[in-house]
């Protein structure tokens, strides 16, 4: 009581007419409650006369086989805590949404978001209570999202949206402070309430990019300014963003060598005590006093230390200097 279903069906029916021989031919049967699948291999018998006979063959059932292979290809598309898409599908979707089957440039807009405050829960609560909480996020993003475009989750939490066929960026400041103001309602995991924020970076093809390289990159220049800017906040990617990146990138290489090559000193200021009016120590104030640019703001400078891990040298250096310095000083200073 049993056929074949689709393409298999097809294919079969093609050899049998053709009498040509066919090897492990997937075919799904019908007929059954169950989805099953067989590997067919079959070829045609002819008498020495060359009278056709039918066909002789086997088969195996490769219904296991195909719901392993469908579980590997879920696990390599998924994120395996929030069941969104994984950064591989999403860069796919990103392409796909870029251009289309004949090579033709689409309007499409890429969302980077990063939560705000994260990292504290995850410290303070513990990482199922993190994981509890990214899953939540996933299925905020999923309702307003809908099926103007597709979520994904890129690890840790950074999350991506992609949308198909958009570059409206009245439409897209909407969607961007809907996402800022639902992601931003308090959250309850384990009995306790939690808010935490989100930012977001936001580029639109092909204006900022028609390639998904290009557009990441923009996307994450624009996500960067959103978190310099104050977080909780959306930027939309402007080409002097890019110039900002360039001179960030430039300092911290100069504060490198600024580290080794000596070119930090300390500035000592007094603090007294007001009512004996004796100084009672002094505040080491770090200075960069640079070759070409001169005296450059430690308001400048230690965003950027701190971003790219520095700030442990330079901190180790000031309190190495400063001792060094206090031990050279006349008594009672």
């Amino acid at each position: 009581g049993q056929g074949v279903a689709g393409e298999g069906q097809r294919t079969l029916g093609f050899h049998f007419s053709a009498r040509t021989a066919f090897t492990d031919l997937a075919v799904q049967a019908i007929g059954h409650g169950d989805e099953l699948w067989w590997s067919l291999s079959g070829s045609p018998v002819v008498t020495p006369f060359g009278q056709f006979l039918g066909f002789r063959g086997g088969g195996s059932d490769l219904t296991e086989k195909r719901r392993s292979q469908a579980e590997i290809e879920r696990l390599a598309s998924f994120d395996s805590l929030t069941g969104l898409a994984n950064r591989a599908q999403m860069l796919t979707t990103l392409e796909q949404a870029l251009m289309d089957q004949r090579g033709i440039l689409n309007d499409c807009a890429l969302m980077l978001l990063d939560l705000d405050r994260f990292k504290e829960v995850n410290d303070t609560m513990g990482h199922p209570a993190g994981d509890a909480l990214l899953c939540q996020v996933a299925q905020r993003l999923l309702r307003l999202v809908g099926t103007s475009g597709k979520v994904g989750r890129l690890g840790g939490d950074e999350f991506k949206i992609v949308l198909p066929s958009t570059s409206d960026k009245v439409e897209l400041s909407k969607l961007a402070d809907t996402i800022i103001h639902t992601l931003s309602q308090p959250y309850s995991i384990d009995g306790s309430q939690v808010i935490i924020g989100v930012s977001l970076g936001i580029a639109v093809a092909p204006i900022d990019g028609k390639r998904a390289e290009t557009l990441i990159r923009n996307a994450d220049l624009a996500l960067y300014a959103a978190k310099a800017g104050g977080r909780g906040l959306y930027r939309c990617y402007a080409p002097a963003m890019h110039a900002d990146a360039e001179d960030r990138r430039q300092t911290e290489q100069e504060l490198r060598h600024a580290i080794v090559a000596g070119g930090l000193h300390l500035a000592y200021q007094p603090v007294v005590c007001a009512s004996t009016e004796r100084v009672t120590g002094f505040e080491a104030l770090i200075r960069w006093q640079h070759p070409t640019k001169g005296t450059i703001s430690p308001a400048d400078f230690i965003p950027i230390a701190e971003e790219a891990g520095l700030i442990g040298a330079i901190g180790e250096w000031v309190l190495r200097t400063a001792c060094n310095d206090a031990v050279k000083w006349p008594e009672g200073t």
